[in-house]
């Protein structure tokens, strides 16, 4: 598995890294409400999406930096309005189907953002064995 992940861009890997340590920190908090369940279930489908999100972004960016700047251009803004679509897909199936909670859902989404971004690299390093040129 390590073998693959060091195909895989160094970036994605700590970007999927971040989302999951979120999850868990999120997790270990909902542990303590009463209504874990239907919570958990809108963080994890949250999360979910947010990891799906992530890689969409990397091999869309991957995909968009062989073509040329104008067709690099409208492929982009399609790809991420595409990414919009399915966050606003999945939050609206959470409201509408009690699937999970939706403010955890939410947050789980939230995950994609680089909220520990030192943590995630430094954890990233230690798995892959070599610094990122990213770490200052």
């Amino acid at each position: 598995m390590k073998e693959w992940l060091l195909k895989v861009n160094r970036t994605l890997f700590e970007l999927e890294t971040g989302i999951l340590l979120f999850a868990l920190v999120c997790q270990a908090v909902i542990a303590f409400f009463p209504q874990r369940g239907e919570w958990s279930r809108g963080l994890w489908i949250g999360i979910l999406t947010a990891c799906l999100c992530a890689f969409h972004m990397w091999y869309s960016l991957d995909k968009g930096l062989s073509l040329t700047e104008k067709g690099a251009a409208g492929y982009l803004g399609r790809q991420s309005m595409l990414r919009m679509a399915v966050v606003a897909l999945v939050l609206v199936i959470c409201a509408v189907t009690s699937a999970g909670n939706l403010l955890t859902a939410f947050i789980g989404v939230m995950g994609l953002k680089p909220i520990c971004s030192q943590l995630r690299r430094r954890s990233a390093e230690q798995f892959m064995g070599r610094r990122s040129f990213l770490i200052s």
